[in-house]
């Protein structure tokens, strides 16, 4: 459904209209600016690109074999188009409001269908948000996600070491006898790592342990294979009644603390759901001694690494003097659009920004940029600015640690900071960008980018800003700035609120129109630390 008026006269504020009629009930349409999308799905496509069999060359071959066992590592986050596997960022691919019960939660995620339609925004890192990976919340539920984090860090016992469970997340209950290839791999076996994380009835049965001196039920191992789920604590279980008209409803099997028993295997089926819960210190950090929803990879410093948190000033102060005391010198805005196999109205009108930080040791250089929280360890540690991407156990991913390896969440934002094997921007741009755009000669299933572009350049202003410092401002700007959202709060607003505050520029906007009518800067966000390191030094 595509608009008929002129592109310029589409409104700015979303609203909801009937589209039309399917088998199963009504199509409920979301128009935003330039596109209209399926709020119970999107349609399928079915792009022509070149094939396995197409280049016969070794390189090739190994390449593709490299994707295959990467699909099958992370079968959620590959598209799998005529054999060919496409790693779309999980910003940039297609999410349902619901998560049905046969099907789950994505069309594309075991490669028996064709790759859903991308439903990015114009103005976001992300094209379009997946199924809800953000723990125990649904889309719906964004509201209420948002409010329990914003009380649990305004919260004056919110501690890094407070590990009272109360994060609370939803894993998929499956019956027994359930069996379905889009969820199970060949040999009966539920797939790992789902976005929702899900497990059958009896697995989670045996593997809950009863902590008798906090009288809870454990459950010890990593929750469908997800490394930073382990040791959560089981609140209750409940059976969800998906209704066609108003808000899911949902009938309590189980709670904690009412003295009841576990329910028997066979009274869990269709809808059914554990809450468990991860402890308070997960709201503001990936680790209980260091808060912060930043994190800096690098192989520019030796054996790679990933820094995460308040933690990593401190590793940054410690580099060799040269890179410790190294300042920033020149910024540059950098958008692109996200490189996909069938590009819609919807996707050329998408951009992804991000900010690259030339060093006055000339050695390498940094990105930054907001994205999903745990949008990279989520998924399977792939990122556009990794040469090893397509490999099937990247360095990032290896190096990086499990906390970080958590269903995606796209309510919510991290600061994702890389250093990048360039000396300036236009290395970056001839060896980086252009390498892996639609301008580079690869094919299509090995280009990220579409027309990238450099949007702004201006030098920083601000005094001795040292890797340290601009790490500081960046957990000091996420502490407050924490929200995702798709027209207001995203990856293009932060690269214009870090843009500016570095380089002291006025007047900064957005690299897409459709954001800069509401745009508002926050470079005051950058000054002050955050609230939880006033509290852990009282």
């Amino acid at each position: 459904l595509k608009p008929t008026w002129p592109f310029s006269a589409l409104p700015l504020r979303p609203v909801r209209c009937v589209a039309g009629r399917r088998p199963g009930g009504l199509v409920m349409a979301s128009w935003l600016p330039g596109l209209c999308t399926s709020k119970s799905g999107t349609r399928a496509l079915a792009p022509t690109v070149p094939t396995k069999t197409q280049d016969a060359s070794p390189d090739a071959a190994q390449r593709s074999d490299e994707m295959d066992v990467a699909a099958s590592e992370h079968p959620y986050a590959a598209s799998l188009v005529n054999g060919v596997a496409f790693f779309v960022p999980p910003e940039a691919q297609c999410h349902n409001d619901h998560d049905d019960e046969a099907g789950g939660q994505r069309s594309n995620e075991s490669g028996d269908s064709p790759p859903s339609k991308g439903e990015s925004s114009p103005s976001a890192d992300a094209s379009a948000s997946p199924p809800s990976a953000s723990p125990g919340a649904l889309p719906e539920d964004k509201e209420e996600r948002v409010k329990q984090v914003q009380l649990l860090r305004a919260s004056s016992s919110m501690l890094e070491a407070d590990h009272t469970p109360c994060v609370e997340f939803e894993v998929k209950i499956w019956s027994d006898d359930y069996s379905d290839r889009k969820h199970c791999l060949p040999n009966g076996e539920l797939k790992p790592r789902r976005p929702l994380p899900h497990m059958k009835a009896s697995q989670l049965l045996s593997g809950l342990t009863y902590d008798e001196q906090r009288s809870e039920y454990v459950f010890p191992k990593a929750i469908n294979d997800w490394p930073a789920f382990k040791g959560m604590v089981l609140r209750s279980i409940v059976v969800r009644h998906h209704m066609a008209v108003g808000r899911d409803r949902a009938t309590v099997l189980w709670k904690a603390g009412n003295g009841q028993a576990l329910p028997q295997a066979g009274k869990m089926g269709k809808g059914t759901r554990a809450i468990f819960a991860a402890p308070a210190w997960t709201v503001i950090g990936w680790s209980p001694t260091s808060p912060g929803f930043v994190w800096w990879f690098s192989e520019q410093h030796g054996a790679p690494r990933c820094l995460v948190g308040e933690s990593m000033l401190r590793a940054l102060d410690n580099d060799a003097d040269e890179l410790a005391f190294a300042t920033a010198k020149t910024v540059h805005v950098v958008a692109h659009r996200y490189a996909v196999a069938n590009e819609s109205f919807r996707d050329a009108n998408t951009w992804h920004a991000g900010v690259l930080v030339e060093w006055s040791h000339n050695k390498f250089c940094t990105w930054v940029e907001v994205a999903w929280l745990n949008g990279c360890g989520g998924y399977g540690g792939k990122s556009n600015w990794c040469e090893d991407k397509l490999q099937a156990n990247p360095t990032l991913y290896r190096v990086m640690p499990d906390s970080l390896k958590r269903p995606f969440d796209q309510h919510l934002s991290e600061v994702r900071i890389l250093d990048i094997p360039v000396k300036s921007k236009d290395e970056f741009y001839e060896q980086w960008l252009l390498k892996y755009s639609n301008k580079g000669g690869l094919q299509p299933a090995l280009q990220r980018f579409f027309d990238p572009t450099v949007h702004a350049s201006g030098n920083v202003r601000i005094r001795n800003c040292t890797p340290s410092q601009l790490a500081g401002i960046c957990l000091n700007y996420i502490s407050r700035a924490f929200i995702y959202e798709t027209m207001t709060a995203n990856c293009q607003t932060f690269a214009a609120d870090l843009y500016g505050f570095l380089t002291g520029t006025k007047g900064v906007a957005p690299f897409s129109k459709f954001l800069r009518p509401g745009y508002q800067q926050r470079t005051m966000a950058f000054l002050y630390r955050p609230s939880y390191t006033e509290r852990s030094s009282r």
